[in-house]
């Protein structure tokens, strides 16, 4: 991101996890939100289950000296850096979740390109409404990138490992099934391979 003085500003990224409760029963947990590391959980003491669900925030901090005229670019492959940190941190759901937030941006990033290279488009507006997030895996959104992009994006051979790292932000999201470090790690390089894709159309 730059002001109108052509210095860049400085912007954050910051996960915060708020709360966390039981899976199974939602008994609420006293325990700081970040201690919810899937190798140091204690069993929920109503049910004896250690699969969690919580509340997360991703924060996005911008200052700048300029205020005026300014314009928010989100990088991925900051995002992308955040879910690496996080595994590190053995948080591997939420790094898992911000791996997918950083493929989102990068379509977005890809499909205003598209409409911006078609020039005044009256259809921009009306079909980035109709979308639902920008996740690839939602056959509709997949349909419009194809449409504007002409890449099959389907086709291409980390599409699997892509589709499998949905599968798995998924159940964590929904279900409060932690992935394994592994899982972690394979989700944040099928983001890695959708961006560097994605980035070339």
């Amino acid at each position: 991101m730059r002001n109108t003085l052509g210095r860049p500003a400085e912007r954050e990224y910051r996960v915060a996890l708020d709360s966390s409760q039981c899976a199974e029963c939602g008994h609420v947990f006293d325990e700081p939100a970040a201690d919810v590391a899937s190798t140091s959980r204690q069993p929920c003491p109503k049910c004896g289950s250690t699969a969690r669900k919580f509340a997360a925030s991703f924060i996005t901090t911008v200052t700048s000296s300029v205020s005026m005229n300014m314009e928010v670019q989100r990088s991925p492959q900051l995002l992308l850096s955040t879910a690496e940190s996080l595994v590190e941190s053995q948080h591997f759901g939420v790094a898992v979740v911000v791996s997918h937030i950083a493929c989102e941006v990068a379509v977005e990033r890809c499909l205003l390109a598209a409409f911006a290279a078609r020039g005044d488009d009256p259809l921009r507006d009306p079909v980035l409404e109709m979308l639902n997030g920008y996740g690839l895996s939602n056959s509709r959104n997949r349909s419009v990138y194809v449409a504007l992009t002409g890449d099959k994006i389907a086709d291409q051979l980390f599409w699997p490992r892509y589709q499998e790292s949905v599968k798995r932000r998924n159940k964590f999201v929904h279900r409060g099934i932690d992935p394994s470090k592994r899982e972690a790690i394979a989700s944040v390089t099928a983001a890695k391979e959708l961006i560097e894709h994605v980035g070339l159309h």
